[in-house]
């Protein structure tokens, strides 16, 4: 009963991890970027979320900073 949480969590974690290497599979065909070889496809699936997230980050402090300073 304890190992149920658990195996619940793991199997959460894993269909998060198909899903982002689903997305960034996905990204690859559309923008037509060599996809990353299957060892390296997990390593590359971060990298670009961390991108996105740096990218979100920044025009969200854009948007928030220019009408401040403007004004």
């Amino acid at each position: 009963m304890l190992n149920q949480p658990t195996r619940g969590f793991s199997a959460g974690v894993f269909t998060g991890v198909n899903f982002l290497l689903h997305v960034t599979r996905m990204g690859h065909t559309i923008l037509g970027i060599t996809p990353p070889r299957p060892e390296h496809e997990r390593l590359s699936a971060g990298m670009d979320a961390a991108l996105l997230l740096v990218a979100l980050i920044s025009v969200s402090m854009v948007l928030f900073l220019v009408p401040r300073i403007m004004g």
